[in-house]
């Protein structure tokens, strides 16, 4: 889930999210779903201040049904859903296997 939190010591630590797959299952360390709600993608903007860092977590539109047609044309059936919603429905018991780095992106082999 995209957020920002600021360590005791002051240090920011950020996560804007998933720049192409908005949700996944998967079984480490624990049997999981993560999810955003949303198919768009995700990066944080980074601005020092006098008092430290501040995070501004965007979201950009793109052609996500046109990913989604890719991934399924390729052989990622749950891939469709989670790329077009943000969202991905839990299949208790099911493992998933993890994509490579860049499998499944659009114009990726």
């Amino acid at each position: 889930m995209p957020r920002a939190v600021r360590l005791e010591d002051g240090r920011l630590v950020a996560n804007p999210g998933s720049v192409g797959l908005q949700a996944y299952n998967w079984d480490q360390p624990r049997e999981h779903t993560m999810a955003t709600g949303s198919p768009r993608a995700r990066y944080a903007i980074f601005e020092g201040l006098a008092d430290g860092w501040a995070a501004e977590m965007m979201t950009v539109d793109y052609d996500w049904a046109a990913a989604a047609e890719i991934s399924a044309a390729r052989g990622a059936p749950d891939w469709p859903e989670a790329l077009r919603t943000g969202r991905l429905r839990a299949m208790p018991g099911e493992r998933r296997e993890r994509p490579e780095p860049g499998e499944g992106e659009p114009g990726a082999p």
